[in-house]
């Protein structure tokens, strides 16, 4: 039973992670020098905002590509924006793996 919840959270997370880039691609072919803050990125990806932690999740989830470095981020702590990498946004160009 532990697999089977484990394996719903991977492809979970899995499936936000690539909602994001998702739309950090379409944004950026909208325009190469769009960037999008946390705020943004979560309302575009249809989550309700009843609290805080519901925005602290996409957060996480875009440090986490941050920090893989499937995303560019500029800034302060305050007001980040986000961005698709080169190397991320080649690969759904031409349709690779994400």
């Amino acid at each position: 039973m532990h697999e089977a919840i484990s394996r719903q959270g991977q492809i979970g997370l899995y499936l936000l992670e690539d909602a994001i880039l998702e739309l950090l691609y379409l944004t950026r072919l909208g325009s190469n020098k769009a960037w999008l803050n946390s705020t943004d990125i979560h309302h575009a990806l249809g989550l309700q905002a009843n609290s805080d932690s519901h925005y602290e999740i996409v957060q996480a989830v875009l440090n986490s590509l941050y920090e893989s470095g499937r995303v560019n981020r500029k800034g302060s702590l305050k007001k980040l924006y986000w961005r698709i990498t080169d190397v991320e946004y080649g690969k759904r160009q031409i349709g690779g793996e994400n």
